[in-house]
């Protein structure tokens, strides 16, 4: 099992880089990192790649040189290391990054540059962006010399976490620099155990998203280390495990300028074109069932319904409540998802009612999935997914002690959906719906429609209500661990930084 507690996980801030005032090698360099006047600064080369190091002083690497050819191994091995990455991502079809050679300061030939720093412990590394064209750039990298009182297992393991998270960001910028922190670290945190599956960065990162999965999926997180970027990295998991790996690669050539006709291009329309054209399926689809996934987390875990990981991810943000539920105020912003857990407290039936906001009517409900679920022993039953507009009758509870009820906003921009929603039995959810029906309903007629929405007689426009739908779900408790987001340190804004998870995560 593979875990994280009270251990620091990085990640790098700004996802596509700083842009860089001067080379480390200048000493007169007004950014952060920067090698001492004092320094004698050597460099190593690969075939594509050019380390440079120290020796001697506060930058100094590890002097172990077990071959005795005169090369640090740490660098030799560093070197190495970053041949392999690249030559992983060029086999998954990404680009090279950039190369510098027609810039005057270039490290001295167009190899792409590695330069080892001590960060102090405030951060671990950053990809700088030299050399801007339009929405692409080139750069070099910045990286930790030695580890020496960091987190990790070794620096070994360090080395190969900063050389595929931060190089990915590298190749990120071949394409395009106008992208949010969401996937510019989503996708480099992903790409860090495509790499290497041993690490566990990507699990360390999880709570960010999940303790916020109300919150709209292309919205960055506030503060300098915003949690909720790393943490969706596993909307970008869901899309490599449920459709195909290459879905993240093709989104990034679609955020290209001009790429498909499109001037300038973000992420998450660009992903809304490529579903269905590619894949055949909408986001809509996948993200409806990207809810459901989230269910088989933690102890409920099924990777034939879900993560192949899950067992090792934490819980989404569940909120505990009791029947009948009534609420009047909802709201559920787009590609957002908010979870409910129930006791049927003795209900033989229950039902799900899901009535628009005043002065709305039903198509305001078009994008709204409701995904319930029963849970015994730890284990998910049948997961029903349903459109919010179409209506269900009541099931049998059954023997479940628990309840969850996921609902999924699908649309990927607009207002937030509102209305009233009511959990309970039948006659519970029935008077809910009545009292909260727009004016002029006749709740005592919703015959099915000829497509299969909810046909609602109305005696006005302000009745034509067509968003009222019961749900069957089956029922069951189970104490879920309240996971705390991750808290972040404050520190320079650029670079990988160090936040920390305060629980286990549970087998």
């Amino acid at each position: 099992m593979r875990f994280v507690a009270s251990v620091a996980i990085v990640a790098s801030v700004i996802g596509l880089g700083a842009v860089a005032s001067a080379r480390p090698t200048d000493p007169t360099s007004g950014d952060l990192r920067h090698y001492a006047a004092t320094d004698t600064v050597e460099h190593y080369d690969t075939t594509r790649f050019r380390i440079f190091y120290t020796r001697a002083g506060t930058n100094a690497v590890p002097a172990a040189d077990a071959n005795s050819d005169g090369i640090p191994d740490h660098v030799a091995e560093l070197g190495a290391l970053y041949e392999s990455v690249l030559d992983f991502y060029l086999g998954r079809g990404y680009l090279q990054p950039l190369s510098d050679a027609a810039l005057s300061d270039n490290g001295g030939d167009g190899r792409f540059d590695v330069y080892l720093l001590d960060f102090a412990g405030s951060a671990d590394g950053l990809f700088a962006r030299q050399g801007c064209t339009g929405s692409t750039c080139s750069g070099y990298m910045l990286q930790e010399n030695d580890f020496l009182g960091y987190a990790y297992p070794s620096a070994t393991i360090g080395n190969r976490v900063l050389s595929s998270h931060e190089f990915f960001h590298a190749v990120q910028a071949a394409y395009s620099v106008d992208q949010d922190s969401v996937v510019a670290e989503g996708t480099a945190v992903w790409s860090t155990e495509q790499f290497d599956p041993t690490l566990s960065d990507f699990e360390g990162f999880l709570s960010g998203y999940f303790m916020l999965v109300d919150h709209s999926l292309d919205r960055p997180g506030t503060g300098p280390v915003p949690a909720f970027s790393y943490g969706a990295a596993i909307f970008f998991q869901f899309l490599g495990e449920k459709i195909n790996k290459d879905v993240i690669r093709r989104m990034w050539e679609d955020c290209r300028r001009g790429a498909r006709g499109v001037a300038a291009q973000t992420w998450l329309p660009a992903l809304l074109a490529l579903l269905p054209r590619d894949y055949a399926t909408s986001f809509a689809d996948a993200f409806a069932t990207f809810a459901t996934w989230n269910m088989f987390t933690t102890n409920r875990s099924d990777p034939t319904r879900g993560y192949a990981g899950g067992d090792n991810y934490p819980s989404e943000k569940i909120t505990s409540a009791t029947l009948p539920y009534e609420d009047d105020a909802l709201r559920v912003f787009y590609a957002s998802t908010q979870v409910l857990s129930f006791d049927p407290a003795g209900r033989t039936q229950v039902s799900v009612g899901v009535v628009p906001a005043a002065g709305l009517d039903g198509s305001s409900l078009a994008p709204l999935r409701v995904v319930v679920a029963p849970v015994k022993a730890g284990k998910v039953g049948t997961v029903t997914t349903r459109i919010a507009s179409d209506p269900s009758a009541a099931i049998e509870v059954g023997d479940a002690t628990q309840l969850l009820v996921t609902l999924a906003q699908t649309a990927i921009a607009g207002e937030s959906t509102r209305g009233v929603l009511c959990i309970g039995s039948p006659d519970e959810v029935s008077a809910c719906v009545t009292k909260n029906a727009p004016a002029g309903a006749d709740m005592g007629t919703m015959p099915m429609s000829s497509d299969g929405g909810c046909a609602m007689a109305s005696r006005s426009p302000g009745g034509l209500w067509l968003g009222c739908i019961f749900f069957v779900l089956l029922l069951r408790r189970r104490r879920v661990p309240d996971w705390n987001a991750l808290a972040s340190a404050t520190m320079p804004t650029t670079g990988r930084f160090f936040t920390f998870v305060g629980a286990l995560l549970p087998k």
